[in-house]
Parts: C-alpha cells; structure tokens; sequence
C-alpha cells in the first residue's frame, strides 16, 4: 500500500515539474522576442538618429513596393480577347471589310477608309422582297445613347456608307461619325423591332465616342432613347474581340455574322481594338431588359 502511495506521489511530482518547465520556457521565449522587438526598435531609432534612414526614404520605399503589387496585380486581371459568348452570332453569310482603320496617330484628312464589317447587298435585297422578313411596324429611330458604367452620353446619327466591290461582288461598306457620335446602321433594326439594331463609333479619333467601351463587362445597362422620346433599356450579353486587319476571308465572314439580321431583338455594338490601334474588332452585344 505504501509503495502504491508513493508511486502516486512521484507522478504528481513529475507532472508538477514538467508543467513548471513549460511555464519557465515560455515566459523564457517571450522575454527574448520582447527583447528583439525592442532591440529593432532601438536600431531603427539609431539610423533615425543618425539619419541613416529617413521617414520620407521608408515611405518612399513603401510606395514603390505598393506600386510594384499593383502592376503584378493589373497584369493578372488583364481583360482576355473572348468572352461569354451568351449570344450566338446570326448565321447570315456576310463579308468583313479588307479596308482598316485609322490609328491614334491618324490625322483628319486620312485617305485611309473606315470600314465596319460590310454586308452583301443582295442579302439585304433578299430580306426585303421576302414577305416573311417584312413586318407592320412603326420604325422607331435612336436618337441618343446612355451607358452609365462608362459614363456615355452621346447623340446617335445614322452612319455614313457607300457601295464597294470585291471579286466583282457589291458590299454596303459601313463608317463610323468624323465626330463625337454613335453611328446607327439605318438598314437595321429600329428600337423595339424584332432584329439587330447596329452601331458602330471611333474609339481612338474623331471624338474617341467609344474610347472606353472595352471596360464594358456582362451585366452593364445600356439605354437608348428613340425619337418617340422613350427609353429602351438593353443589358450586356457579350463581350468579343475578334482579329480584323491581316485576318482570313473565312475569319471575317464569321465576324460579320454579329451585324446581320436576326430573328431576335438585340443591340450590337461595333468599333476597333485596341486603344492604340485598329488590329482587333471590339463588338458589344445587348438583349433588351425585361
């Protein structure tokens, strides 16, 4: 009986120790980092002191690493070239311009052609003659266009276009306002009629209408007014950039399927890409709000 009690005895002991030794070795750990901590403190103070380091040096290398972050963390969100493709082009065949763009460093008497996905004329002619594309309705005609996420605010004019052959083919070829305007393709769709209603805008001369149209995401509002004085509400579908100057016929014929008719009622939206240059094809996509 007694060995049992002092064998008890023992562990109570060994157990007390231990726990003891744990107390002594972490106020022991925290004593030292107290101790750095004021050992940092006390350096920083002396190259203070001896203005070795400055507050204005440590804050502007702080700005300069806060500035690095940020230029990693811009290059990681970089917008990619293709995007939610909600909406499928219309199957219409059509032929995208050979003609290019001017760039940002175009002047106004430019002899360079701007050329917006031109369409077959006797696709259109088609369309008309056919009873079941002519519809009884009061064309309704845009007139100014809004979209809040890019702060917009701009008049909308028919655009400007001429015929043009290729190969011995004719082609409607569509350009955008010399001036700050959205430009309505006025063999479109009206506001509120079933089919494509088509803009197209400078992005980079001429007003830049559309210079930030790119920051255009899924979700945005874009809101039309029309000359019957109402407002027709449309929200982004797709966002697609698509290659334009040195691109293929068969490239450009699937590009040009976002302007054609269709049996939906949409917006469309066309201009060029990037901001300092005309290589890409920028083409916004719109339903109407419900």
């Amino acid at each position: 009986m007694n060995n049992i009690l002092n064998q008890s005895l023992d562990t109570v002991n060994s157990v007390q120790v231990k726990e003891q030794n744990l107390l002594n070795t972490f106020f022991q750990n925290a004593l030292i980092v107290f101790g750095s901590v004021l050992l940092i403190i006390a350096f920083y103070n002396t190259l203070f002191d001896l203005r070795i380091i400055s507050i204005e040096n440590f804050q502007a290398f702080q700005h300069q690493q806060l500035a690095s972050i940020q230029s990693e963390t811009s290059n990681l969100l970089t917008r990619q070239e293709k995007a939610n493709e909600i909406i499928n082009p219309v199957s219409e065949n059509a032929l995208v311009s050979v003609l290019s763009t001017p760039t940002a460093i175009a002047t106004q008497s430019t002899n360079e052609a701007d050329g917006f996905l031109p369409v077959r004329i006797e696709q259109i002619q088609d369309e008309a003659e056919n009873p079941e594309t002519i519809m009884e309705v009061v064309l309704v005609v845009p007139r100014n266009m809004i979209i809040p996420a890019i702060d917009l605010d701009a008049p909308i004019i028919e655009a400007a276009h001429k015929d043009i052959a290729v190969e011995n083919v004719n082609y409607i070829q569509w350009n955008a306002p010399d001036e700050y305007a959205v430009g309505w393709h006025s063999d479109s769709a009206g506001l509120g009629q079933i089919g494509n209603m088509v803009f197209n805008g400078h992005h980079n001369v001429y007003g830049e209408v559309f210079k930030d149209l790119d920051k255009l995401v899924v979700g945005d509002l874009i809101s039309v007014y029309g000359d019957d004085f109402k407002s027709y509400s449309y929200i982004v579908t797709n966002v697609i950039i698509v290659p334009e100057r040195d691109a293929s016929v068969e490239t450009r014929l699937e590009n040009a399927r976002w302007i054609m008719p269709s049996a939906d009622e949409r917006l469309t939206i066309v201009t060029c890409w990037p901001s300092y240059s005309n290589t890409h094809r920028l083409i916004i996509a719109a339903s109407p709000v419900e």
